[in-house]
């Protein structure tokens, strides 16, 4: 806890003048930017390392789905991906590069965990659990990838223990925490893996234009969905698998369905006609993506609305739902006549501490209408704005409970 408040103290003492720079850094480790920076390596650079960091980001986030011990997910994602891209760059033949890649990896991660504190989300203890949960899952599945998917002395025993591995995983996974998006994650890349090396193998060679070529299109795919993917998903999908399912979709896409379009795209050994035919599907599909995703982005721009609002009203229409469209005088729906408010959760705690004056100013200052927050009752009546009942995910001092007295908390 000393750790985080010496960085707020800074933070108050600079004005926050680092405030959007610790905010970038943070997004580095978001879904969107580790996916994309994941795929460029898997497609483009080289595969194992690829499949190092989503066997480890999958595990990982799979085995910690709900827990209060290692609930930094940033970390989680950060490690396993620059994490492996430090161990990967083991592939360079120049040594200085493997130096300079490996230290631009962990110095970039470095930074990931400070801006974590540096935000007040997490303490240094949380973040420091996760790097080392992730980094010890890592190493477990460097092992099972040098004893068991890369010996060839007996080729169908590492299929059965591979199989017998990834079935233990799933149903321990399954019965602990249910259909998560760790486990979405999981599934879609050890499936698309999986069927990769039974049937395209696809290479990550060629010049630099052709890598250029390959990854572009696929980064665009991912990024709209990675926009709209938690919009759209609401008018097909059962809120309870809504997660599970888009992380397994988004994760096979990587792993293997976008690899077949490329391959098939590049490849010189199959008919003119044959791949004149597939060109065309992709473009076809790949266009009717782009287009939506344009619309949806014109519309919310024209209308002064967010993509979730524009969804949502395609929703109603596709609903049949007039009341949506009540007439209003004006050629667009205002929030004030739908009765939409925004609401700060605990002030605005995706940039300052939860729960804290910070926060709330931070709320105020974007033009919250409401601010939601928490309070707990200390064992002498002390009233404390709080949400957990214990300490130990906000400030890192576990065993102290939000029911004992004032002066043992403080």
């Amino acid at each position: 806890m000393s750790f985080v408040l010496f960085l707020q103290n800074i933070r108050n003492a600079t004005g926050g003048i680092f405030d959007a720079f610790m905010l970038q850094l943070s997004n580095l480790g978001r879904p969107l930017e580790i996916f994309l920076v994941l795929s460029f390596v898997y497609w483009c650079i080289d595969k194992k390392t690829g499949i190092l960091m989503s066997s480890t980001m999958s595990s990982s986030l799979t085995l910690t789905a709900g827990s209060s011990v290692f609930p930094c997910t940033t970390t989680i994602r950060g490690s396993s991906v620059w994490g492996s891209l430090g161990i990967g760059c083991k592939k360079c033949k120049s040594s200085l590069h493997e130096k300079i890649l490996a230290a631009e990896s962990l110095f970039l991660l470095s930074l990931i965990m400070i801006s974590r504190c540096y935000l007040g989300v997490y303490s240094l203890k949380h973040v420091l659990l996760s790097f080392g949960f992730t980094i010890f899952v890592m190493f477990i599945i460097r092992l099972i990838f040098k004893h068991v998917i890369r010996d060839d002395t007996n080729p169908k025993r590492s299929k059965i223990i591979l199989t017998l591995i990834i079935f233990v995983f799933v149903l321990i996974a399954v019965v602990r925490s249910g259909l998560s998006s760790g486990l979405g994650l999981f599934i879609g890349f050890t499936v698309g893996a999986l069927l990769d090396n039974y049937s395209i193998r696809f290479r990550t060679g060629g010049d630099l234009i052709t890598k250029i070529l390959r990854y572009i299109p696929g980064a665009i795919l991912i990024s709209l969905f990675c926009s709209f993917g938690d919009d759209l998903s609401v008018l097909v999908l059962p809120a309870k698998c809504s997660d599970f399912i888009q992380s397994l979709f988004i994760s096979f896409f990587i792993a293997y369905i976008y690899p077949v379009v490329f391959t098939i795209w590049e490849s010189k050994t199959i008919s003119e006609k044959s791949r004149k035919i597939g060109k065309a599907i992709v473009t076809g599909i790949c266009s009717v993506i782009i287009l939506t995703g344009m619309i949806i982005i014109g519309i919310a721009t024209y209308t002064n609305r967010s993509t979730a609002d524009v969804i949502e009203m395609a929703r109603f229409i596709i609903d049949g739902d007039e009341i949506f469209w009540k007439e209003t005088g004006e050629d667009t729906v205002k929030e004030e006549d739908l009765g939409i408010e925004i609401i700060a959760h605990r002030g605005y705690s995706g940039i300052a501490p939860e729960n804290t004056i910070a926060a709330f100013k931070r709320a105020v200052d974007i033009g919250a209408d409401q601010i939601e927050l928490d309070v707990q009752m200390t064992k002498d009546g002390v009233i404390l704005v709080f949400h957990d009942n214990t300490l130990s995910r906000i400030t890192g001092h576990s065993g102290k409970d939000m029911h004992a007295r004032c002066r043992q908390l403080v």
